[in-house]
């Protein structure tokens, strides 16, 4: 049935669309019902040291609720963040420590890891809440014809003044995006690459945030991943980081 479905989509996208239009089908094909995925993240820092971690992540519901399991190395395994309300409520949980404790939001300009992806990126997927967005003008992003969306924050307490986001004219896959800070200066690029087909989803093994000003970058790989299983919501509550 959803074969059928992706077919009309396709048929309507030779003709013009509204900027909602554009994000329902983009939600349509990529909102999974839930995914257990294991990858890996390399943080690699201005002064040329590499950083590896190992983490198993689950997900609910598109990006509705998620939590991170830090694997490897030994210094932050058993670390997790548990996301909810689409990354409006995260809550970080130290194996070191054993304490759970809430991230503020002078604190989402952070990451868990000092990697180039803040807990702000955690609640990008609620986009269309939090920003006004509008189409632009079709673009050519990571070699591929693109739509983009540009979207700027309707509270100014976000740590992007503006974000442009890219989906490919061909099957709507996110292909990355553009961040600018509070002085509107090009702050990091997302690139997404690598893509396989998954049950029906199109999905992106690779990804890439550049920090332009800091001059590092973060790329995370999926080594391995699970859509559309079963998956214990229970797991999704700042009880069970403790567990």
């Amino acid at each position: 049935m959803k074969q059928i479905v992706i077919i009309f989509i396709f048929v309507n996208l030779l003709f013009s669309m509204t900027v909602d239009e554009l994000l329902d089908k983009v939600d349509f094909m990529e909102k999974t019902k839930t995914t257990k995925s294991i990858g890996r993240e390399i943080v690699y820092k201005e002064d040329g040291e590499t950083r590896e971690s190992k983490m198993i992540s689950f997900s609910f519901n598109g990006n509705e609720k998620a939590l991170t399991e830090y694997l490897e190395p030994a210094r932050i395994k058993g670390m997790r963040i548990l996301s909810l309300n689409k990354g409006d409520d995260i809550w970080l949980y130290s194996q070191r420590t054993k304490r759970v404790r809430k991230i503020a939001s002078h604190q989402r300009k952070q990451s868990a890891t000092d990697s180039d992806f803040s807990y702000e990126d955690m609640s990008l997927d609620d986009r269309r809440t939090d920003y006004i967005y509008s189409l632009k003008n079709d673009t050519i992003f990571n070699n591929v014809n693109c739509y983009s969306v540009e979207f700027l924050p309707k509270d100014k307490s976000r740590i992007y003044s503006k974000i442009t986001f890219y989906f490919s004219k061909d099957d709507l896959s996110t292909q990355g995006g553009v961040f600018f800070d509070e002085n509107n200066e090009h702050w990091k690029t997302l690139t997404l690459t690598d893509f396989r087909q998954i049950i029906n989803y199109n999905v992106a093994f690779s990804a890439t945030m550049e920090n332009h000003i800091r001059g590092t970058k973060t790329v995370i790989t999926t080594d391995s991943i699970e859509i559309d299983i079963p998956l214990d919501e229970n797991i999704f509550s700042e009880r069970s980081l403790k567990n």
